[in-house]
């Protein structure tokens, strides 16, 4: 609650700003004196719905266009990644897929779709994944991202981290992020592809950041970076954020966001 209401706070005057053609009416339309009560309802009003406006805002709204500094087409979007038709999924550079708990946790966004989709045969799966690696070798590079299909889903898997952490190079997030947006641009796909919020802690365990906030900053950053290299052309993304993530989310998300 407190996240919307210093959300409001922020866009209180711009708001303000909107709704001053109302109060400036009321200035310069004469009343009644027995009747001035009304000029300061109408005034007073205008005042709290600069207030109240943004903060219903803030709690309501779902989806966003967001800027970009190239031809890239952003979406970000409060939901289930699981409702789209395509979207990415991390997992490790061994393709590893089994949440037991060992490589992959049962409450990563990995687990969690694999539970959902191939609760009793994770072996279909690897299936999928083998006849799509080929007889390449792991660990595979980082930014490697295979497609698979299945119940009317197109699937990219992403090897995103290393199955131990402190083997991963400093630079393995923007090595992922770049090698996955050169798969998408490529694809030339018309329809955005739905990707979590990389490196948040609905991903994999222990791979992400201290918070929503810094990961949807370096996220976009990885884009604006990729557009700045690839200035002919661009990706189209929808990245979908968990609907519980909207608090901490919302002002920065709309910082970026087309009006």
């Amino acid at each position: 609650m407190m996240s919307y209401i210093k959300y409001a706070c922020s866009q209180y005057f711009t708001w303000l700003g909107y709704i001053a053609t109302v109060i400036g009416l009321v200035a310069v339309v004469p009343f009644d004196e027995k009747y001035n009560y009304i000029a300061l309802v109408i005034v007073i009003a205008c005042f709290a719905l600069a207030f109240i406006i943004p903060f219903i805002i803030a709690m309501v709204r779902c989806k966003f266009k967001l800027i970009t500094v190239g031809k890239s087409e952003i979406l970000f979007e409060f939901g289930d990644l699981f409702k789209e038709k395509c979207f990415v999924i991390t997992t490790n550079r061994y393709f590893d897929v089994s949440p037991t708990g060992e490589w992959i946790s049962p409450n990563s966004l990995l687990g969690i779709y694999v539970n959902k989709y191939f609760p009793n045969d994770t072996e279909q799966l690897v299936s999928l994944i083998s006849a799509e690696l080929g007889s390449n070798v792991a660990p595979y590079e980082y930014g490697r991202t295979i497609k698979i299909k299945h119940d009317n889903k197109t699937v990219y898997l992403l090897a995103f981290t290393d199955r131990k952490k402190t083997e991963q190079p400093k630079d393995f997030y923007e090595k992922s992020l770049q090698g996955l947006f050169e798969t998408i641009v490529n694809e030339n796909h018309g329809e955005p592809i739905a990707i979590p919020l990389i490196g948040d802690n609905n991903n994999l365990s222990d791979s992400g950041f201290n918070s929503s906030i810094i990961t949807f900053k370096c996220l976009m950053a990885m884009i604006n970076s990729f557009d700045t290299r690839h200035q002919r052309s661009g990706i189209k993304l929808k990245i979908v954020a968990l609907p519980e993530k909207r608090a901490e989310l919302i002002k920065i998300v709309h910082s970026y966001a087309k009006s």
